[in-house]
């Protein structure tokens, strides 16, 4: 349907007084020229004649008929109609005026050329508002009338224009400011249509519609759902469909299992997640202050207890959490002892021993091998009397029972170079020979080459055989920086050779402690990251069958895990310490300390 407009009120014209008062003056004026004393009385008035009336001496006085009309306008009220029009763009004109006092009806005048009014309105009408019918695109021209009571009507009004539009034709299309999220979803829709449209109507897809142009609508349950928009004007109407165009996801289910249920304080609970729906992200809650976001879980409760588990399954569609309660029962583990040892960097007689035992421990007990009084702290240092190899004994007690864990140390005061059964290599192609030396329990490395990475290695390796497993302890106090990839640590290497397969704990200049390996001869190194820290570090590697072990501590006592690895690497080994410049034209100098090689 075509859409009509208001024309305001606008006084364009003299004043009201100031009209009347020019309109009288020429009325009178021209009354007084038209006087005929001798007039033919058989003359018929008439719209543009003089009109005939006997005066006090029997002669015919002349009356202009305009002035007749013009007197009685004047008694009456004369109507001035002022009138504005902005351009349309509508089928239909929509006019309105100030009434006139002594004005009680109007007529609308209008055609397509100034003053050449070829339409009217079918009718006089009291209200100072007349909207057209449709009319054709063109430019139109508008005037009004007053009409009294008796019929006399006004000269035309002031005229106005305006132009109407051709229709355009309609084209529904839309957009919304989200098509996907959980329930409840509100969406914006905006309507993007063209053409002169004077209705809306839209289907939501759930059984929701509305007539609003921009309609805001909130989608309160998981669907995917279709909307259209229907409009309609004067070019007719269209509708725009979008299929499947609002995504509103359902949450994911949350479920999850746990193998086994019960175990000690050394037991490894596999968790897994079982959860049904669109899931993106884990949050575990194990019930004993930690937690984890990756999908499956392998942890041990280091407390006995009845532990509650819960994970949240978030997804596209919202979250949902499963809680299990007193789903996991774990009992004190009899301990396993372990331990590591190393000299001290200033006295190679001065040992420290670092507890590494598994389950609950709650008391130690330390036999030297030298004589001296056992020692009950957890990690103990001593000192020798004399060089020379000594058994140490650690009974690690706990509430479930005891374990026991013996191994050989050997103490020794040479300085210099490297004792028994120490040797060094460069191994690979360096530029640079490399060396190795010790002195008051430090190691002192020098080397060159280009990497220990890739398909092959370049750099100074001290080491000694190792049979079996075994576990390497070392503190590094100094590492050049010949370039940021520059290593030193620990390493348990198979053979001599550039390409041997080989696991170790290093530490860089700027990305601190990584745990690099190469799983297959002439295999490509891989790595797993550590901490990111400088020297002082301590680092350490062990070996148990075919799996190497990772970690890195700030003080000896205190390891952090970093990552296991399964090579298949021969019984028979070398262990020992490494140093490559990565700048195979420089040599660069590391110093550890607290350094041990020990067999289980």
């Amino acid at each position: 349907m075509p859409v009509s407009f208001t024309v305001p009120y606008q006084n364009t014209m003299p004043s009201r007084w100031n009209f009347l008062l020019a309109w009288i003056s020429s009325l009178i004026s021209i009354g007084i020229s038209n006087t005929a004393k001798k007039p033919d009385k058989d003359r018929k008035p008439g719209i543009d004649r003089m009109k005939v009336a006997r005066n006090s001496n029997g002669q015919y006085d002349v009356i202009p008929c305009g002035l007749v009309i013009g007197m009685l306008f004047f008694i009456i009220g004369l109507v001035t109609v002022f009138l504005s029009i902005p351009t349309a763009q509508a089928d239909t004109v929509t006019l309105a005026w100030k009434a006139s006092s002594g004005a009680s009806s109007y007529r609308v005048y209008y055609g397509q050329a100034s003053g050449n009014y070829t339409s009217t309105a079918p009718n006089l009408i009291t209200a100072t508002t007349y909207t057209t019918p449709d009319l054709a695109a063109g430019t139109y021209y508008f005037a009004v009338k007053a009409f009294d009571s008796a019929g006399n009507s006004s000269n035309y009004s002031n005229e106005v224009r305006t132009t109407i539009a051709a229709a355009t034709a309609l084209k529904a299309s839309f957009s919304a400011d989200s098509i996907t999220g959980p329930a409840p979803l509100k969406v914006q829709f905006t309507s993007t249509s063209t053409g002169t449209i004077t209705q809306y109507s839209w289907s939501f897809g759930d059984g929701g519609t509305s007539t609003v142009r921009n309609p805001s609508y909130t989608y309160s349950k998981p669907g995917t759902y279709t909307v259209s928009l229907a409009v309609t004007g004067s070019g007719g109407s269209n509708t725009a469909t979008k299929t499947g165009y609002i995504s509103v996801p359902a949450a994911p289910i949350a479920n999850f299992s746990a193998t086994p249920t019960s175990g000690t304080t050394a037991t490894s609970f596999n968790f897994t997640d079982s959860s049904t729906g669109n899931v993106t992200a884990w949050s575990w809650n194990f019930g004993d202050g930690t937690s984890n976001t990756s999908k499956t879980v392998l942890k041990t409760y280091s407390t006995p207890g009845n532990y509650t588990v819960s994970l949240t399954a978030t997804g596209p569609g919202g979250s949902n959490t499963a809680t299990k309660t007193n789903y996991i029962s774990v009992v004190a583990a009899p301990p396993i002892a372990n331990f590591s040892a190393a000299p001290s960097a200033n006295n190679s007689l001065m040992w420290q021993f670092m507890d590494s035992s598994t389950g609950t421990v709650t008391g130690w007990s330390w036999n030297f091998g030298d004589g001296t009084t056992p020692s009950t702290v957890q990690n103990p240092s001593h000192t020798y009397a004399r060089a020379g190899t000594y058994t140490v004994n650690l009974t690690a007690s706990g509430p479930a029972g005891s374990n026991q864990k013996t191994s050989a140390v050997t103490v020794t005061s040479n300085s210099g170079k490297l004792p028994k059964p120490w040797s060094n290599a460069d191994i690979g192609s360096v530029g640079s020979k490399g060396d190795a030396s010790y002195a008051n329990g430090i190691f002192t490395l020098t080397g060159s080459g280009a990497d220990i990475w890739g398909t092959a290695d370049a750099f100074q390796f001290a080491y000694q055989s190792l049979n079996g497993d075994g576990t390497l302890v070392a503190r590094v106090t100094s590492l050049d920086y010949t370039h940021f990839w520059a290593k030193t640590g620990v390493m348990i290497r198979e053979s001599l050779n550039a390409n041997a397969r080989h696991a170790m704990v290093t530490l860089t200049p700027r990305y601190g402690v990584r745990f690099i390996y190469r799983t297959s001869t002439g295999g490509y190194s891989s790595v797993t990251p550590g901490a990111v820290v400088a020297a002082p570090c301590w680092v350490k590697l062990t070996r148990t069958g075919d799996t190497f072990t990772a970690y890195q501590s700030t003080d000896g006592s205190n390891w952090v895990r970093i990552g296991s690895k399964t090579i298949s690497m021969a019984s028979s080994v070398y262990a020992g310490l490494v140093v490559t410049s990565r700048n195979n034209s420089a040599l660069n100098t590391a110093t550890l300390d607290n350094v041990s090689v020990t067999n289980p």
